[in-house]
């Protein structure tokens, strides 16, 4: 199978509480799986998905997420979860996802994703949020983790 080289991996197994009575993945989990990797990704750019700076909060609320199925995933199935694109914009961060797992002594993509985040800082209590700039710093720490990509 030709794929793309993933920016980063992340490997999670099915457990029985995602699947319905056939055993079989129900769709929702596939979002969770996607802020899986999203929150590898964070963690590997030394990033936080959270902070606050005094009452203030800062984070990545969801404005689009999408995925479409291939294959089913099964209770007790390890499941790869790869960030395949991410695209850096002056608000948002858009993630492009495959899921992949092994059959029959070969890998399987068996869904595809993507998830369209945006920086926002706003008061938590009031619920009020906005979008705002994705700092420069968070900005280079992300292009760190995609260029060691590249070079690999």
């Amino acid at each position: 199978m030709n794929r793309p080289l993933p920016i980063l991996s992340t490997f999670h197994t099915v457990q029985f509480s995602e699947t319905d009575m056939a055993g079989i993945v129900h769709f929702s989990n596939f979002y969770r799986y996607m802020e899986q990797a999203e929150a590898e990704l964070f963690k590997k750019a030394q990033l936080d998905l959270m902070s606050r700076e005094g009452i203030e909060a800062r984070g990545w609320p969801r404005v689009k997420a999408n995925a479409s199925f291939k294959h089913p995933l099964r209770f007790g199935d390890t499941v790869e979860i790869s960030i395949e694109g991410l695209e850096i914009k002056d608000h948002s961060l858009e993630f492009r996802f495959g899921f992949y797992t092994e059959r029959d002594s070969a890998l399987q993509k068996v869904a595809v994703g993507s998830m369209t985040t945006v920086y926002a800082k706003g008061d938590p209590y009031t619920g009020r949020f906005q979008a705002a700039l994705i700092p420069e710093a968070v900005q280079s720490s992300l292009m760190a983790v995609i260029q060691h990509h590249h070079a690999v």
